[in-house]
């Protein structure tokens, strides 16, 4: 194994690990939002799962926001500007009640996710 595939290999296990370990919530979905790719323990328990892998087998991120229109507000500016910071948005939380989120997304067009 090269050097470059050591570090690459070292890199990526840096990064699943603080994707771990992040006290925000992150995740990864699908553009037309039917599908959670990824999530960390954060994101989980901002909408109220107990762990990562039960929100990705359990969520369908569209149904998550109390307004659609907000969504697609969120989808319209990504695909003009590749990025948003500070979209704010009322969430659905798994137990029905809502709470305010404020979230920071980049478009990956090319992957198909957010």
């Amino acid at each position: 194994m090269d050097i470059r595939t050591k570090e690459l290999r070292a890199s990526e296990k840096n990064f699943k690990n603080l994707y771990k370990i992040a006290l925000a919530g992150l995740y990864r979905v699908s553009i037309d939002g039917g599908k959670l790719y990824s999530a960390n323990p954060a994101y989980a328990m901002l909408f109220g799962y107990e762990t990562d892998w039960r929100v990705i087998e359990n969520m369908v991120p569209k149904e998550f926001y109390a307004d659609p229109r907000r969504r697609e507000e969120l989808v319209e500016i990504l695909f003009k500007e590749g990025y948003t910071e500070a979209f704010e948005f009322l969430g659905k939380r798994l137990d029905g009640t809502t709470r305010h989120f404020l979230l920071n997304a980049f478009l990956y067009e090319d992957e198909g996710y957010i």
